[in-house]
């Protein structure tokens, strides 16, 4: 095994990669996709709830594996699908989680959070393709690896000009984004500024945004967390 030394003349072992493929398959350092890695090489669902305290909602898709990304210099790790339904914005707020919370999960640190999926603005933005959406994680990721054919023709990328699915071509069973299924809304990270009101992303398609209570639990509402590597 490899020793280094440190500063102070120890013996440092140097701790193993972060999980997952090293070489981008999309985009670019900046902004871009390693590739699928499993929940065995990461964490559970199950597992992470427990390491945060979340016990709001109900455990779904609980071996769910993890799309990495970079972006912005950044490595993220983000569910492919909800991985707990049945739990209100402020479920998630309570403990944290919403913003970012530091956990060790093996030999390595991250930040358990939501992804940015929309602004703070005073309106009621809810339909596809909104302008409360542009430039934020949710789409800026996500919209690279949603592949079509949408389910609804409204589900439009275009006003950014991004190329949906020209880093993976996931379907929108595959994200967990199909009307109807238990999280197929993602609570994403801002609200409404001065309203008691989040934002929920995919439900019927990777570009719509609906305006919600944020403190009201339903089937589907879900938990998609990011796991952003600190070291």
């Amino acid at each position: 095994m490899l020793e280094i030394l440190n500063a102070g003349g120890g013996v440092v072992t140097p701790k193993p990669p972060p999980p997952g493929p090293s070489d981008l398959i999309g985009g670019s350092i900046t902004q871009g996709f390693y590739g699928e890695v499993p929940a065995a090489d990461l964490i559970t669902g199950p597992s992470l709830a427990t390491l945060v305290g979340l016990t709001a909602g109900d455990s779904i898709n609980p071996n769910e594996p993890w799309l990495k990304f970079a972006l912005g210099n950044k490595t993220l790790f983000v569910a492919r699908k909800a991985l707990r339904c049945n739990l209100s914005w402020v479920n998630l707020n309570a403990l944290g989680i919403v913003t970012g919370k530091l956990v060790t999960i093996g030999e390595r640190q991250y930040i358990v959070r939501l992804l940015d999926g929309g602004s703070s603005q005073t309106n009621n933005p809810t339909g596809f393709d909104r302008i409360e959406s542009y430039y934020t994680e949710w789409n800026r990721l996500l919209y690279h690896v949603a592949g079509k054919p949408f389910a609804n023709s409204s589900n439009t990328l275009a006003s950014e000009g991004l190329t949906e699915g020209d880093w993976a071509k996931y379907t929108e069973a595959q994200l967990g984004m199909v009307n109807g299924v238990a999280g197929c809304g993602s609570w994403v990270m801002k609200i409404r500024t001065n309203f008691h009101y989040g934002y929920l992303r995919g439900e019927v398609g990777v570009s719509y945004m609906r305006n919600v209570d944020n403190g009201t639990p339903s089937l589907y509402h879900g938990w998609r967390p990011c796991l952003e590597l600190v070291n």
